[in-house]
């Protein structure tokens, strides 16, 4: 029980003595030294890991120094490229001239598979050819890769160069494609392209063959890695950017094992000697002399960068000097002092020294003309914050000369924040030339096609209308805005020959021709449709692909019609003068067969059942003989009695009789016009033309209707012979007969003229009708025009010409009867033989004695 209670006492005295505060001051002292060590090596590890990955940002930093100088020299022989195609877009002179500029830029820089250019997005130059034949006609917006069509994408819509990821190249091999967009008048024409191995850039970066420490890896913007181990970019790595125009590669790197991996045997050391103080300046010593170590290597690889900076600059400047491209840099002070031009500025005749030395501006050698406006833009870009800018303006060479130039200015920042002005300045005189020759051609082709009386149309592959002129707008009465754009075929091809035009059409452009000249119809905004003769010719573009079609159409409407009358007038004198030599001999048979029978019916006895045969011989003679006199009408050879009369007496003489012929349920209206003239004509000719016509009305209208007749007096000029060539000029009697029937069908009233053409029934008619109106009015020196459409009725318009003023109508003539008997010898010219003896029977018949010329036995 008492040393139970001694042991805490003595401990306790053991510790508040001064032993235990001993013990306890070491304690807390060796605590705080122990926590004090472990925050030091804490720190230190710390430390140790930043100057680790500054040791990989070092090297980083200098691989991707180098990459960029490696890709930077060859993009450089992208901007040569661009300058140099650009310029010569759409001449003759690129094709010749391409192959030798391009081999000058390879020979400049090693790894360059070779150099294209692409019209539209298909490849049509390349340099080298030989290896490379199949790149030719290449499509890169077909490409099946994703990739290459999204990198031609970008290069199209850019306005700089743009870099590939690296891809598998058509050639062969893995490489990247830098590319630039070559625009004419803001419109994209095609592209440039440069293609690189990537081998030969990785070498010359450092980054082939690997470091064994370090992981090194690349990637193209932001995809997966195609340079290094891919697990580079996964936990903590260091990362750097190589920024481009159109994006930006990456480069990462880690040590290969964990960041912490060589620092745990330091630690475990370091913990080791925690109680040895002299491990403090050890370690002092081995920081100190690390960070010199990297201070050295620094240095080493600053120096080696500038080297390879340098190099690039000679080899850049090599391929600046022998490019028409100027490259300038200045300051946006008053006149835009030059800081930097490159020694090609001697081809205007200045030297770098004149600017570089502030006794020459770049203000200075611009056209007064031009410099405002340049000042105006240039103050425009900077409030909107414009980066990139395109100019074009004139400067005065020392020699006197005007020359056109192109601006390209990036505005960067310099030191101090200052804003720099660095671009290229591209001599562009010979474009402008032409690009003011093929304006000045196009207004002088839009003054020929608006002068000239001729539709003019073009339209491209589709059939839309790109240009039209002014005679196309007048002839058809559309406006011009609603007709460009517009589908040629669905606004003026007649519906029913819509379908064939435009077969015709496709098949021409497929064929690459237009066969000739052709014809085909118009339809205007009324409704109206024109015969047009058309001339055609293709539109191609400078690779001669065609794009469109050029049309120029002759308004010939007028023209067919006149050629369908004229026709239709020798159509109509053919069958007069077939019908007129028919009848002629026809008329004489009928003579000698009405004769004899008149003869015989007088020589057989009342009630003879023989004479009811004669008389029905008799009686068809004289309906044949009808007949004959109508086809002599047709023909124009029947004998008229001609005289003076008045066209108005003679109508209205005929009214009751033709009241009596058309029938109660027509209508007969007549209108005499007033200071009639008279005309000379055969008035029983004209009676038999107004029965014709009114009995022909009559039968138009079973139902009723009405007809109406007038005269007026009418002089024709030559603008309406002009329309009618069968016209003549003079003073005419105008009879017309119209009546409000069905009218006549297109596709018959050309015909109606005809002998023997009718549409009437079997037995209603013969057809003669009005083939008589047409000879008799012909045989009067007159002329006839009809006028009729479905449901507007006919109208008949009978042209006969005037007799002089000064002559008065005639009264009709009556003859004295014929005496029967007689005993005189008559003598008798006859060359048809049955009529020269039927006409001698007659003559005996008479009681006379008949003599007949060819020596008939009785003189």
């Amino acid at each position: 029980m008492v040393n139970d209670r001694a042991r805490p006492a003595g401990w306790r005295r053991w510790v508040s003595g001064p032993r235990g505060t001993a013990l306890s001051g070491a304690l807390v002292a060796g605590i705080l030294f122990g926590v004090a060590w472990l925050e030091l090596g804490r720190w230190r590890e710390g430390q140790r890991l930043q100057v680790l990955r500054g040791q990989v940002e070092v090297v980083l930093g200098g691989r991707s120094s180098a990459l960029a100088s490696a890709l930077g020299r060859r993009l450089a022989l992208l901007d040569g490229l661009h300058a140099f195609v650009e310029l010569e877009a759409g001449s003759d002179r690129l094709a010749r001239v391409f192959p030798d500029f391009a081999s000058r830029l390879r020979g400049a820089v090693p790894g360059i598979r070779n150099l294209a250019v692409a019209r539209g997005t298909v490849y049509v130059l390349v340099s080298p050819l030989a290896g490379n034949e199949k790149i030719i006609g290449y499509n890169l917006s077909a490409d099946r890769r994703a990739e290459v069509r999204e990198d031609t994408r970008r290069a199209l819509d850019g306005p700089g160069p743009s870099l590939s990821s690296p891809l598998e190249l058509v050639q062969g091999g893995l490489g990247v494609i830098a590319r630039r967009a070559v625009r004419q008048n803001g419109a994209v024409w095609g592209l440039v392209a440069v293609v690189l191995d990537i081998d030969p850039i990785l070498k010359e970066a450092g980054l082939v063959p690997p470091r064994g420490d370090l992981l090194i890896a690349l990637r193209a913007h932001g995809g997966s890695a195609f340079f290094g181990p891919p697990a580079t970019f996964e936990g903590d790595p260091v990362i750097q950017q190589l920024n481009f125009p159109d994006g930006s590669w990456d480069i990462a790197a880690q040590p290969q094992r964990s960041w912490r991996a060589p620092l745990m045997e330091e630690r475990r050391l370091w913990l080791a000697s925690g109680l040895v103080l002299v491990s403090i300046p050890m370690a002092l010593v081995f920081a100190l002399t690390w960070r010199q170590g990297v201070r050295r290597q620094y240095q080493a690889d600053t120096e080696r960068l500038i080297e390879e900076r340098t190099a690039a600059l000679a080899r850049t400047t090599v391929i600046v000097e022998n490019s028409p491209v100027v490259l300038v840099r200045w300051l946006p002070g008053d006149g835009w002092p030059v800081e930097y031009v490159s020694d090609n500025i001697a081809q205007f005749g200045y030297s770098p020294a004149e600017f570089q030395s502030g006794r020459l501006k770049w203000s200075d050698i611009l056209i007064p003309a031009d410099l405002e406006r340049i000042r105006q833009e240039v103050a425009r870009d900077r409030e909107v914050g414009l980066r990139r800018t395109r100019q074009e303006y004139r400067i005065v060479t020392s020699d006197g000369r005007v020359r056109w130039m192109e601006d390209r200015t990036s505005i960067v920042e310099g030191c101090g924040g200052r804003a720099i002005h660095q671009g290229i300045i591209l001599d562009v005189t010979e474009r402008k030339h032409r690009e003011e020759a093929q304006r000045e051609a196009e207004r002088q082709l839009r003054d020929i096609l608006e002068s000239v009386q001729l539709i003019a149309v073009m339209m491209d592959t589709t059939g839309r209308i790109t240009f039209c002129n002014s005679y196309l707008l007048g002839l058809t009465g559309w406006g011009r805005e609603e007709i460009i754009g517009a589908d040629w075929f669905e606004l003026f091809v007649p519906v029913s020959a819509r379908a064939d035009v435009r077969r015709w059409f496709q098949e021409s452009l497929d064929q690459g021709a237009f066969g000739g000249s052709h014809e085909n119809p118009i339809v205007t905004r009324d409704g109206v449709t024109r015969e047009m003769f058309w001339d055609n010719t293709l539109i191609r573009d400078v690779s001669g692909t065609v794009i469109g079609l050029a049309s120029f159409g002759r308004d010939v409407t007028e023209q067919r019609q006149l050629e369908a009358q004229y026709r239709q007038s020798q159509k109509m004198e053919a069958v007069g003068q077939l019908a007129g030599g028919i009848a002629h001999d026809f008329n004489n048979l009928l003579q000698v067969i009405g004769g004899y029978a008149s003869m015989a019916l007088d020589a057989v006895p009342a009630g003879s059942p023989l004479g009811m045969e004669v008389t029905e011989i008799q009686r068809a003679a004289d309906r044949a003989t009808s007949l004959v006199q109508q086809l002599l009408a047709f023909s124009r050879r029947q004998t008229l009695e001609r005289r003076v009369i008045d066209a108005n007496d003679t109508v209205g003489n005929l009214l009751k009789m033709l009241r009596r012929v058309i029938g109660e349920h027509i209508e007969l209206e007549f209108h005499p016009g007033h200071d009639v003239a008279t005309v000379h004509a055969d008035p029983g000719q004209i009676e038999q033309v107004l029965v014709n016509l009114c009995v022909n009305a009559r039968d138009a209208m079973p139902d009723g209707g009405r007809i109406t007749m007038s005269t007026s007096r009418v002089v024709i000029d030559s603008a309406f012979c002009e329309q009618r060539p069968w016209a003549r000029q003079g003073e005419f009697v105008l009879l017309t007969v119209s009546d409000t029937g069905p009218g006549i069908p297109p596709d018959i009233v050309e015909h109606i003229f005809e002998p023997f053409f009718t549409t009437k029934d079997v037995g209603k008619g013969t057809g003669l009708g009005l083939a008589t109106v047409y000879g008799i009015v012909k045989q009067h020196d007159g002329m006839i025009e009809v006028s009729t459409g479905p449901e507007r009725g006919a109208t008949f318009l009978i042209y006969l010409l005037a007799a002089p003023s000064d002559v008065k109508p005639e009264e009709p003539h009556v003859s004295a009867p014929a005496a029967r008997d007689g005993h005189e010898t008559i003598l008798l010219a006859e060359d048809e033989e049955l009529v020269r003896n039927f006409s001698l029977r007659v003559l005996d018949h008479g009681g006379h004695r008949g003599c007949s010329s060819n020596g008939c036995g009785r003189c």
